[in-house]
Parts: C-alpha cells; sequence; structure tokens
C-alpha cells in the first residue's frame, strides 16, 4: 500500500516514464517468482526491496495532500481504499492454509539445514497440523526427534524405554530412506541386530546413514571416494565422510568416534 502511494507521487512529480517502467518490472518479476515459488511468503519477499523503492516516496505524500483540491483528494481516497481491498482481498476470498502449510515447510526445511532442531520440529509440526499426510515433514520430525539426543553438544544415551517409544514414533509414519535408518538404529539398540543390518543393507544405496551404520558396525569394511559421491547432498553425507576418516586404533578418541559410538550404544 505504501508503495502504491509512492508510485502515485512519482507520477505527480514527473516520473510517469520511468516509474511506469519500474512498476512494470516489479510485476514481472512477482509473476516470474509467484510461478517458481506457488504463491506464498517466497514470492513476496522478492519483491521487498524494489517496493521499497516506491515506498520511500510516500513521505511527499501528505504535502501534495495540503495542497490538492477537493477532487483530487477524492481520488487520492478512492485509490487507497481500492488499493487496500485489492490487498487484503485473498484474506476473506480464500483459504490461507494452504499457503500457511508450505511457508512452514519451507521454514521446517531451512531450520533443520542449520541445525536448528527445536525450531525445525516446531514448523514441522504446524505443518501436520495443517497437512498430517506430508512425509517431508514426518521426516523432519523424525530426524529432529534423532539429531536431539544423537548429534547435540553433549550426546545423551538412550534408555530402554526411550528407545522403544522412538522407534514406535518411527514406525509409524510411512518414512524414507533416511527415517527408516534411524528406525533401524532404534532396532540395533534394542538387540534386534540383523533386522537393523537388513534395514541399513537395503537403504544403503539411497541413505549415507545406512552405509554409515553399516561401515561403522563393521557390516562392510570400505567405503570409496565414487561412493562417498552418490550421496552428496543427503543427510548425514558430513558425517560419512567424517567416518572414514577415523583411525579406530588409534590412542585418540575423537568427537566425531565418541557421537558415532553412542549412537549406535546398546540401549539399557
Amino acid at each position: 500500500m505504501l508503495a502504491g502511494a509512492g508510485f502515485y507521487v512519482r507520477v505527480k512529480d514527473g516520473h510517469r516514464g520511468h516509474s511506469v517502467l519500474l512498476a512494470v518490472c516489479i510485476l514481472t518479476i512477482f509473476a516470474i517468482s509467484s510461478a517458481l515459488n506457488e504463491g506464498g511468503s517466497q514470492a513476496r519477499a522478492s519483491l521487498i526491496p524494489l517496493l521499497a523503492i516506491f515506498a520511500s516516496g510516500v513521505a511527499l505524500l501528505p504535502k501534495i495532500w495540503g495542497h490538492a483540491g477537493t477532487r483530487t483528494r477524492r481520488k487520492i481516497t478512492i485509490g487507497a481504499v481500492l488499493l487496500s481491498l485489492f490487498a487484503y482481498a485473498g484474506y476473506f476470498g480464500q483459504n490461507q492454509s494452504k499457503h500457511w502449510a508450505r511457508d512452514y515447510t519451507y521454514l521446517a526445511k531451512a531450520n533443520l539445514q542449520f541445525g536448528n532442531n527445536d525450531l525445525a520440529a516446531t514448523w514441522a509440526k504446524k505443518a501436520l497440523e495443517l497437512n498430517p499426510a506430508q512425509i517431508e515433514m514426518q521426516e523432519i520430525r523424525i530426524i529432529t526427534q534423532f539429531n536431539k539426543w544423537a548429534s547435540g553438544n553433549r550426546q545423551q544415551t538412550l534408555p530402554i524405554e526411550a528407545a522403544q517409544e522412538y522407534l514406535k514414533t518411527a514406525q509409524e509414519i510411512e518414512g524414507t530412506s533416511t527415517t527408516h535408518s534411524i528406525e533401524a538404529i532404534y532396532q540395533y539398540k534394542l538387540r534386534e541386530a540383523e533386522k537393523a543390518k537388513a534395514t541399513w543393507t537395503a537403504k544403503r544405496d539411497e541413505s549415507a546413514l545406512a552405509l554409515l551404520c553399516l561401515y561403522w558396525t563393521g557390516a562392510i569394511t570400505d567405503i570409496t571416494a565414487s561412493d562417498l559421491k552418490n550421496y552428496a547432498g543427503r543427510p548425514y553425507h558430513d558425517l560419512l565422510k567424517a567416518a572414514i576418516k577415523i583411525d579406530r586404533s588409534a590412542l585418540d578418541y575423537g568427537e566425531t568416534e565418541k557421537l558415532l559410538d553412542n549412537i549406535l550404544a546398546l540401549a539399557y
């Protein structure tokens, strides 16, 4: 709305040609952004810098209003009302939950990438409340639950009761290769080693975590550089890279080795 007022000021101030061209550019960028992001906050956010250019001109609006006649003031008022109706019509004419769910999904993914497990879990929960069938959000829910005890600054040992509870939660969802690998970790901790290794073997081509668990439990003894390339960009790829560099016969007991031993330690 401020940008609309600033556009009017620029036109009144003799910048009609440049203002129209800039407005066309803004609308074009919005259309492209909306198409790529399927609407939602991501499309609107891309416009903020350009809208700010127009909005800065609104400071001159009181001066124009003070010198305007009745007819001009009526036009400004009608324009403001129409613009406000256009800006806020979506809140009354359509269901916004679809956009909210998409925004929550983006926030959950972003926070997971930054290692903010609590925030990722919060946004995933909000997204699932709107759309319980979202596999990605179900996956993030399981991964954040796993990360909280497994890869924090201080690793936590899991008692049998907690491992059983987490296993049950992981089994309740449709699951992905990563969540199935996490599910197998809980089985391994509960002394169901054969089931766990069978799952990791089945998922090793899709999950870096499955390959990591097979390697760390001794089911496989070698991982090549070409193997690593296949997992680039997937969850726990960096942890897999760190694991194969560890010399387990060395006297030094590093943080990564402690972390991996804790992940696969038996529950009591």
